[in-house]
């Protein structure tokens, strides 16, 4: 999802796009159109939308060093 509208129209379903498409060709577009929606949320959800963006990105990062971890170290 990477058009504003949409993403005001169903903000749920932009931070599950920021989830699933943060880190692809089109994840600056996905997260401009996931933060245009934020804008318009009540605090409590904005928090909680944001929060769930930022844990998916932190899984990934940890994902990787886990991996890189058994890659270096295939015993552990």
């Amino acid at each position: 999802m990477t058009a504003p509208d949409e993403a005001r129209a169903a903000p749920e379903l932009a931070v599950l796009s920021v989830m699933a498409h943060g880190q692809s060709e089109a994840g600056a577009a996905v997260a401009l159109a996931f933060l245009e929606a934020d804008a318009d949320l009540d605090e409590e959800r904005r928090s909680v939308y944001t929060d769930l963006a930022h844990l998916e990105r932190l899984l990934r990062r940890a994902a990787v060093i886990r991996d890189a971890a058994q890659l270096l170290d295939p015993e552990s």
